[in-house]
């Protein structure tokens, strides 16, 4: 994997700028929801289902089952 510039890379996607290191982590992270730019709506990733409560404050995500974690912290 190579990259155009150096020094901007952290190990946070979330935290970091919008720059050709950000597409690289997507490349490794998968995030608990998308989001369809088209629709503007959440999309599923580790969660299977989400639901919102109706007054819409609580956000109930469902996680998929057998998602391991990095260096064989189990599932």
């Amino acid at each position: 994997m190579a990259l155009p510039t150096i020094g901007d890379e952290g190990f946070l996607p979330d935290v970091i700028a919008v720059t050709n290191s950000a597409r690289m982590y997507t490349l490794v992270y998968d995030y608990p929801l998308y989001n369809d730019e088209k629709k503007d709506e959440p999309i599923p990733g580790l969660v299977k289902k989400f639901e919102y409560s109706k007054d819409n404050l609580t956000l109930t995500l469902y996680l998929r089952e057998g998602i391991p974690f990095h260096e064989g912290w189990g599932k």
